[in-house]
């Protein structure tokens, strides 16, 4: 029903209804509310993020990958541990496969303060999320135009940095990779941060009267499951289907808030949750190490496995992801939020010994 290459839209709705809600509150005791964000923001995505490059260095270096047709570079590693390399097909996952998603979310957190104080409004946020749409549209339609001219300009633009990283095959594999980064990259997902914000307005309006939210939520869990299913069967095809996955997650969203599910909201889904940043960094490369591994043992295991084979490879990829989710958001998520809380309070104490001196 709901296609794994969209979960990521959950996790974006869900976050910008996180940071809606964390820096609101902390507006309201904070000196300084923006820069404490960046602080915490930042050592909440970096020490896990580096790791991972780190990771993924010694175990592909600048090898052939599936966004990198003739292998990678220093130069996409670089950009790539500055959040910058989802500005280009060429870099945008070319060092982490995944990149994009931690790229998106760091410039989200680079623009929500601003934003929150300009345009957190629940009309500015509305009309912000149709025009977005609408760009999005029109930057598709002139990128299928006028691919040969974008393909050019940007081969020229690699080549004017003296980068060494063209495919041999360039055209077609640039129009490959520009597809791809016509959905990866930060604009393309604007409209669904702005749906996660719509969706704390909305919960906050449900404050006034929970009753009226937790009478609407099997209405609007049905619309989710129905919309998302209808998705996975291509009934949406003439949109963006990330934006139309967007839209019924916010509906799921809304209604796992305005009533509390047990199948959905308890202490395993909670656990998960938690180290969701990890799992979802460490997926990707454990699972294609654990695919090599496998058909180094069985190259016909993919062909056609046998249920229980198939199960247990399930089973085994699962219990492996969790035991190094374990590991590295014991030791990298947790340290870089108490290393990001504690610089944010001596910012703060600095803040009060001002005003009291």
């Amino acid at each position: 029903m709901l296609r794994a290459a969209y979960g990521i839209q959950l996790f974006f709705i869900i976050s910008a209804i996180v940071i809606a809600e964390s820096y609101e509150a902390r507006k309201q005791i904070e000196k300084h509310p923006a820069i404490n964000f960046y602080i915490r923001r930042f050592f909440r995505i970096a020490p896990i993020f580096y790791f991972y490059i780190l990771i993924n260095f010694l175990v592909y270096g600048f090898g052939v990958r599936h966004q990198a047709p003739d292998g990678t570079n220093c130069f996409s590693y670089i950009l790539t541990g500055l959040f910058l390399s989802g500005w280009h097909p060429t870099t945008i996952n070319a060092a982490v496969d995944g990149a994009w998603s931690i790229t998106g979310e760091i410039f989200f957190y680079l623009l929500f303060p601003l934003f929150y104080r300009r345009w957190f409004s629940t009309k500015k946020i509305l009309w912000l999320l149709i025009i977005t749409i609408v760009l999005n549209e029109l930057i598709i339609i002139f990128s299928i135009k006028y691919s040969h001219i974008i393909s050019d300009i940007s081969q020229k633009g690699i080549n004017f940095f003296n980068i060494n990283y063209l495919p041999s095959n360039f055209d077609r594999a640039y129009s490959i990779l520009l597809s791809d980064f016509l959905y990866y990259w930060f604009p393309a997902q604007i409209p669904i941060f702005l749906m996660g914000c719509m969706c704390y307005k909305v919960i906050q309006w449900n404050r006034i009267n929970p009753s009226i939210g937790k009478s609407y939520s099997p209405i609007l869990l049905s619309l989710a499951i129905i919309g998302m299913a209808l998705c996975s069967k291509g009934s949406f095809n003439r949109l963006p289907v990330h934006f139309v996955y967007g839209f019924f997650l916010s509906f799921f969203v809304l209604s796992i808030k305005f009533r509390r599910y047990a199948i959905i909201e308890n202490r395993f889904i909670a656990f998960i949750g938690k180290r969701s940043l990890s799992l979802f960094l460490n997926h990707i490369i454990l699972l294609d190490v654990y695919r090599r591994w496998l058909l180094g043992i069985n190259p016909h295991f993919f062909i056609n496995p046998h249920p229980l084979e198939l199960f247990a490879f399930l089973i085994g990829a699962f219990i492996t992801f969790m035991f190094a989710a374990e590991i590295t958001y014991q030791f990298f998520e947790k340290t870089g939020i108490r290393v990001g809380n504690y610089l944010a309070m001596l910012l703060e104490l600095r803040a009060i010994k001002r005003c009291e001196n």
